[in-house]
């Protein structure tokens, strides 16, 4: 019998690095103590660490350089490369209000 091998979807990634922008919105609520910049800093490491093993895997490099992706700025932030890779790998996913609000840039 031939070993099944086990693989994780673009998809599950993505949707790992939403729960990863989600927890920082949910710890927003803590600001200005040693346990919310503890802890900020470790969802968004894990959210950078997952972007950044999809964008690998979508054109070998990292930071927002896909075919497309750098249209407008070269200096794109975290949730922007996170949200152009949403759009191309899962269209039909549509991003919280919540998170958009969250991270858009001031």
């Amino acid at each position: 019998m031939k070993k099944q091998e086990k693989c994780i979807s673009v998809k599950s990634l993505l949707k790992d690095a939403r729960e990863a922008f989600e927890m920082v919105i949910q710890w927003g609520v803590v600001k200005d103590s040693y346990e919310w910049n503890q802890t900020v800093t470790r969802y968004l490491i894990e959210a950078n660490s997952i972007i950044e093993l999809v964008e690998v895997f979508d054109c070998g490099s990292v930071g927002g350089f896909g075919a497309g992706q750098m249209v407008e700025d070269y200096h794109t932030s975290l949730f922007d490369r996170w949200t152009w890779l949403c759009q191309k790998y899962h269209p039909k996913y549509k991003i919280s209000r919540e998170l958009i609000e969250y991270f858009e840039r001031k």
